[in-house]
Parts: structure tokens; sequence; C-alpha cells
């Protein structure tokens, strides 16, 4: 492998790691956002870690998944990886009740509302 090469790989990594980074940290604001307006609506919730972690992954899961559609040169391309990792729970909702269908449409002709 040349230096060439391995530099490529290193960037890459770092790249991948910046988008995990991001989308993680949407993953937690979006805990937090969630959490403070629920306290501001004077309802009972206790603040949990393991929350905040789940939150951080399905994030930083979610936000690395679809940073590779966004090209390196969009202007703002780390701030929208940002707000993936935020908006995640409705991007998964989204791709469960949509993707999974339109899948099941293409690979085994199922029509349910398409």
């Amino acid at each position: 492998m040349t230096l060439k090469e391995t530099l490529e790989i290193m960037i890459d990594v770092a790249v991948a790691l910046k988008n995990v980074l991001l989308g993680g940290a949407g993953g937690i604001v979006a805990y937090m956002y969630d959490y403070s307006r629920t306290k501001k609506m004077n309802k009972e919730i206790e603040w949990s870690n393991s929350a905040v972690i789940i939150n951080m992954f399905i994030g930083a899961f979610v936000a690395s998944s679809l940073a590779t559609f966004i090209p390196a040169y969009v202007t703002g391309r780390d701030g929208l990886v940002a707000f993936i990792g935020v908006s995640s729970y409705a991007i998964l909702g989204i791709v469960e009740s949509r993707f999974a269908k339109y899948i099941l449409g293409k690979t085994v002709g199922f029509k349910d509302g398409l």
C-alpha cells in the first residue's frame, strides 16, 4: 500500500468519524430538547443516561448513513448531518413506514396503498 492510498483511507475514516460524532451530538440534542419540553409542560419525567446513549447511537447511525448522499462540496453539510442526527427518529419512522413497502413492492409485487 502506498503512502497516497494510506492517506486516502485515513481521510475517509476521519470524515466518517466526523459524521458519526455530528449525528451522535444531534441525537443527544434531540433527547435534551424532548426532556426540556416535557419538563416545561410540568410532566413527570426523569433523566435517563441510557436513553441519552441510545439517542446518541441512533442519531450517529442515521446521520452517518444519510451523510453519504450529501456531496462533500455542499455548503453547510456538517450542519445538515447534525440536524439529521436531531431528526433521526422522524427519519426512521418514514423509512419504516414507506421504505419497507417500497422494497416489498419492487421485489414481490406487494401493493398496499403505494
